[in-house]
């Protein structure tokens, strides 16, 4: 059996030990990467096709309420793959909120446009949404909104490596 195993690799026993258990340490790490960016390209479909039905039903809604909904989890699922796009979906939404007057989604769109502008390294466009976000939360006196708003502002604080 050591004759036919010689024939792939050379030295002795011990050398011959070594050179094929690097050579399955190889070969596991090469199934990994196969396997990790197989598993990457599925989730990047599962992705897509939940953004293609939000999509879908973003244009069948006809109440603000839900667009504004809907809109902000499109931004969310389409952070990584589309930053440009996902921010465009944010602003509507910021939009839409303001318009109906729901401060409550005011808030949550206005914390996703300043993460979204801190992702871009924006970081004066994140700074005025974070706070015009506490500005909001102290006028409607909710202790953990205005702690979620001013978290926006650690985070500006944190991408500019101003502690």
């Amino acid at each position: 059996m050591m004759n036919n195993i010689s024939v792939c690799f050379h030295g002795n026993k011990q050398t011959i030990v070594k050179q094929a258990l690097s050579f399955v340490c190889y070969a596991f790490g090469y199934l990994f990467l196969i396997f990790f960016f197989l598993s990457a390209s599925s989730v990047s479909a599962q992705k897509s096709e939940k953004a293609e039905k939000l999509e879908s039903s973003l244009k069948l809604e006809n109440k603000p309420e839900q667009k504004v909904v809907i809109l902000l989890s499109l931004s969310e699922e389409l952070v990584d793959e589309n930053p440009e796009k996902s921010l465009a979906f944010a602003l509507d939404a910021l939009k839409i909120s303001e318009a109906t007057d729901d401060q409550k989604e005011q808030l949550k769109s206005l914390a996703q446009i300043a993460q979204l502008y801190i992702n871009k390294g924006d970081i004066k466009q994140a700074m005025i949404y974070g706070q015009r976000a506490v500005d909001l939360a102290e006028k409607r006196k909710n202790t953990e909104e205005l702690f979620k708003a001013h978290m926006i502002i650690c985070y500006v604080y944190d991408a500019l490596g101003d502690y």
